[in-house]
């Protein structure tokens, strides 16, 4: 089959590119066989922390898209969100919500929620805030990383277990770091003597 005017096609193919947000470099490969031209446009991946990519003339939520098998789909806002807070380090697990009060709570939810968390089988020991201090010190004997201190201490967001539970201990000297000048170094080790 062929392509007609190659150069032409390139040219389109850069303009294209050109309009998209980050600016989409790609590679273009012309090759002749049997008196045919054919044209080659190879689009490297963006590295995660400038995606999404998208179309300026529709903007960021309605230019974005993702391929999937052979079809290009629009990213649901949500997906678009979750590359911005990659980008940008949102925590939402732990950021307070400033407008947020007690009263925008659903009240039956929370006095079901308060009901349920006092309410403990008599087999059931209550720990006090005090044990767990003692037991995360003792665990920390072992330099362990943030990740074994998350699953010890049954949390899902290791950010949350680190800030919530181990640093404030740093601060008062029981537990140390293997790399005090560089807190948040991925070799980080928490320990405690």
């Amino acid at each position: 089959m062929g392509v007609y005017d190659p150069q032409n096609l390139q040219k389109k193919i850069n303009e294209q590119c050109l309009q998209m947000e980050p600016v989409v470099r790609p590679l273009l490969t012309v090759l002749e066989k049997n008196g045919k031209h054919f044209v080659s446009a190879e689009i490297p991946g963006m590295d995660i922390t400038v995606r999404p990519c998208y179309y300026k003339g529709s903007g960021r939520l309605k230019g974005s898209y993702t391929r999937v098998s052979d079809s290009d789909e629009p990213l649901t806002e949500y997906e678009v969100y979750s590359y911005e807070a990659y980008r940008k380090k949102y925590q939402d697990d732990i950021r307070p919500v400033a407008r947020g009060t007690i009263a925008s709570l659903d009240q039956n939810a929370l006095s079901n929620f308060i009901v349920k968390l006092y309410k403990t089988p008599e087999t059931v020991e209550v720990k006090t805030e005090d044990e767990d201090v003692k037991n995360l010190l003792l665990f920390c004997r072992t330099p362990r990383t943030r990740k074994e201190i998350c699953e010890y201490l049954g949390l899902t967001s290791v950010t949350y277990a680190i800030q919530s539970r181990v640093l404030p201990l740093v601060e008062t000297g029981q537990i140390k770091m293997s790399i005090p000048e560089k807190p948040k170094s991925p070799k980080q080790l928490f320990y405690s003597e």
